[in-house]
């Protein structure tokens, strides 16, 4: 109803990235890997690793959620992202909410028109790193907990839920957020749920392919999943990263 509130962390929850290697559990593995076949400096590769890793493709963790947040729509009932992500310029005219927003429009995931706000809001910045709410995602822009936001997202629209509906693939997540409703309101219904269907995904990097995968980028500029590379690979491929 219009009194509920759900709230969805984005990565791992709603998404992972396609390829393995981006993952979580795999990601400082491959940015050494990275660094190793791609020279340069430090702090450009770096940021060049960072947008390599916003722009690869992701894919749903469970493709029925779509259909789940377009329910919650039609019905009324208020639906938004809640993500733990950089915010802000990453290259020039490349904003890295238009990409994340992007990603999951490719997959069909939209929020903005679900949220119980319609326009755009910028929080304070906090050492240079700045909060938003973007297109019915909340982004703590890593400058706050999620539960901070959320209550000054509350404050902004002047709204509070009944009742809100979490989901969150890290227990601290909850957690914070559990406390800060707390403080701002402890009549509001509070269901939190801890999400682990992303730990059932097969996360194995096979790391010969991975060098392969970065060799064609460091020498294309074009990032080729598994199974592309497998039909361009050809000898000199493979000799690149000798």
């Amino acid at each position: 109803d219009k009194d509920t509130l759900v709230i969805f962390d984005v990565d791992r929850v709603l998404v992972v990235h396609e390829d393995p290697l981006f993952r979580d559990e795999n990601r400082a593995r491959s940015f050494r890997l990275y660094k190793r076949l791609v020279d340069g400096d430090g702090r450009i590769m770096a940021k060049a690793f960072t947008m390599l890793v916003l722009e690869a493709k992701s894919t749903l963790i469970d493709p029925a959620v779509v259909g789940l947040i377009e329910e919650l729509t039609a019905r009324g009932t208020p639906v938004i992202g809640l993500t733990h992500t950089m915010t802000g310029e990453i290259e020039p005219g490349k904003m890295i909410q238009k990409i994340r927003h992007d990603n999951l429009a490719s997959l069909g995931v939209r929020f903005e028109s679900g949220a119980p706000f319609s326009e755009d809001i910028v929080f304070e910045s906090i050492e240079g790193k700045t909060p938003v709410f973007d297109k019915g995602i909340l982004f703590t822009g890593q400058a706050v907990q999620k539960g901070d936001l959320l209550v000054s997202f509350f404050d902004k629209i002047r709204w509070r839920p009944k009742r809100i509906i979490f989901f969150d693939d890290n227990g601290d997540n909850l957690c914070d957020v559990y406390h800060a409703v707390r403080e701002l309101d402890a009549e509001i219904q509070l269901d939190l749920f801890l999400f682990k269907g992303a730990d059932q995904l097969d996360n194995e990097v096979k790391f010969e392919t991975a060098r392969q995968q970065v060799v064609n980028y460091r020498d294309s500029g074009e990032w080729l999943s598994e199974e592309a590379l497998a039909m361009k690979r050809d000898p000199e491929l493979d000799e690149a990263g000798d």
